[in-house]
């Protein structure tokens, strides 16, 4: 049972706006009853537009069977406000997307307000010749590449949040893009003017990652056990890369349609946004076997050449998507972190119509795959891929209730993770989704790290 704890007042505040929302009269949102939505327009569209504003409220309480070995898990809840904001001028548009959230327990709180994006979308209104369609995006936005439906190796270019793994969303990064389409091909080049990384969680927050967990013992065997049991004291997030215009980070990817399959390459070439971990000894005790750690965020520079191919054999999907990495050398202690690797997933999805009655399921099954020359025992945050089975259920009931199935099997851990949860619309602006997350496998692995912290949750949306 989810405990609402001094929060009590807080959430009368919730509720009360949800059956505001809920209940209110829907002709008063818009002509149709329908939430305000930006509506895309064409080039040749002579109907007048309007500037259009888009919020979003988002709660969700989390409720644990067990406290974190290092957290305190006690009354987590997260709290979200977006606001979307679309003004169209001429034949072009100013986009601004703004958000504010919370992320707090009894004992810790991790509080974040950002622009996500903030862009000028140029559409020239005049004669490209064979090109159709052109326009430049400069500003703060997201650029999100790849076919599959739960990781993409050729997806490299936005950074997220991750504070919570399970629940992440992208960030905006400053930059350009340049589109020109004609006909079943597109041609997109990016360049990204500064570095902005994905954000991690603190030290002594839930998902902070522990890894390594021992490191060997300089004075054995004189002194102390063989390896000594870390504890991390510190985060250095200094070494972040220095990019500006001059030095961009840069990548490109051509689209095309041939009969009815969709082929992508892509090349990037920048930072990996997600560190690396380094450990640099603080305090050293071998009478008591513990290692005072201060974690170095690494941010390798590499190059990342992609394929990705995907269609439809009558109502099956399929998608394959490549990505090898091309990893420069950081210069510090980081494991196997920046030497070169390759990574594949393939994948299958096909729909099940009308299986309950008029009750849909579809079925994504994928397979991901890492090659590499070496291995070791540490955690990499965005390679937790290694040799894994990905697995994604969607059961729609009806036009206002569904379900989502996820499931991870890695075979190189044995450590798995999957999530339940339906979502019920009460109407175009509320809804409300419930679940729960099931971790699994040994203490040395990603998943593992939460093996013992399942947990239900329920989220209250709000949009208007």
């Amino acid at each position: 049972m989810i405990s609402f704890g001094r929060y009590s007042g807080f959430w009368c505040m919730v509720f009360f706006l949800f059956g505001h929302i809920l209940y209110s009269d829907p002709a008063a949102s818009g002509k149709n009853g329908a939430s305000s939505g930006y509506d895309p327009f064409a080039i040749d569209d002579s109907v007048e537009r309007t500037s259009s504003t888009e919020w979003t409220f988002e709660l969700t309480d989390y409720t644990y069977d067990r406290e974190h070995a290092v957290s305190e898990t006690e009354n987590l809840k997260h709290c979200r406000i977006m606001a979307d904001i679309s003004i169209p001028v001429s034949h072009h548009l100013l986009f601004a997307g703004i958000e504010a959230s919370s992320r707090f327990s009894q004992n810790h709180q991790h509080n974040e307000a950002v622009v996500r994006e903030l862009y000028f979308e140029i559409r020239p209104d005049m004669d490209f010749g064979f090109l159709e369609d052109v326009y430049l995006r400069a500003g703060i936005q997201m650029f999100s590449w790849g076919s599959g439906v739960l990781f993409n190796p050729t997806d490299n270019l936005s950074p997220f949040n991750v504070v919570d793994p399970f629940d992440t969303y992208r960030r905006g990064v400053p930059g350009l893009k340049l589109s020109l389409s004609s006909g079943t091909q597109t041609l997109e080049i990016d360049c990204l003017g500064s570095f902005r990384q994905s954000i991690l969680p603190d030290l002594e927050e839930r998902f902070f990652i522990h890894s390594p967990h021992t490191i060997p013992n300089p004075f054995y065997p004189g002194i102390g056990p063989e390896l000594l049991d870390v504890r991390f004291t510190e985060i250095d997030r200094s070494f972040e890369p220095d990019v500006t215009l001059r030095e961009c980070q840069y990548g490109a990817k051509y689209t095309a349609s041939i009969k009815g399959w969709d082929i992508a390459c892509s090349y990037f070439k920048g930072y990996e946004n997600i560190p690396l971990f380094e450990g640099e000894p603080v305090v050293l005790d071998p009478v008591g076997g513990t290692a005072d750690i201060k974690l170095n965020y690494i941010y390798p520079e590499q190059e990342v050449t992609g394929i990705d191919i995907s269609g439809y054999i009558g109502k099956t999907g399929l998608h394959v998507e490549y990505a090898d990495f091309n990893m420069y050398d950081s210069g510090h202690s980081v494991g196997v972190g920046d030497e070169d690797y390759e990574s594949i997933i393939a994948g299958i999805e096909y729909p099940f119509n009308n299986v309950f009655g008029q009750q849909d399921i579809s079925v994504s099954l994928e397979y991901a795959r890492e090659i590499k020359d070496e291995e070791d025992d540490r955690i990499y945050i965005n390679r937790i891929y290694r040799d894994s089975v990905l697995l994604r259920v969607t059961h729609t009931v009806n036009f206002k209730t569904s379900g989502e199935l996820l499931y991870v099997y890695n075979m190189d851990t044995e450590g798995s993770y999957g999530r339940l949860s339906y979502t019920h619309l009460y109407s175009d602006h509320a809804s409300i989704k419930a679940g729960i997350d099931v971790f699994e496998g040994p203490e040395d692995c990603f998943f593992g790290e939460y093996d013992r912290n399942d947990r239900v949750f329920i989220d209250f949306k709000l949009m208007y």
